[in-house]
Parts: structure tokens; sequence; C-alpha cells
């Protein structure tokens, strides 16, 4: 029988996973705050004084 070795360096795949997963928090973060702007009221009012 016939033996095969086969050596992986998956040290990428796992930091590109630890990346991935901080990107998804990151992104379910942003929809939140949107989520909370989007449901604010802004007011905004302005004056002037004009002296003529």
């Amino acid at each position: 029988m016939n033996q095969l070795k086969v050596q992986v360096d998956t040290s990428q795949v796992d930091e590109t996973q630890e990346k991935i997963e901080k990107f998804i928090a990151l992104v379910k973060e942003a929809n939140s705050l949107a989520d909370e702007l989007a449901h604010k009221e802004i007011k905004i009012s302005i004056s002037t004084n004009e002296t003529n």
C-alpha cells in the first residue's frame, strides 16, 4: 500500500476567518446604529437677524 503525506498551511485561513468574524460583528453593530438613527427625529431651526 502506498502512503501519501499532505501538509497544509492553514495559518492564512485561520487569520482570514478571524477577520471575517470581526467584520460580521462590525456590520451587525453598524446595522444596529443605522436602525437606531433611522428612528430619530432631527429638528433644525435657523433664525436670522437682519438689520437694515
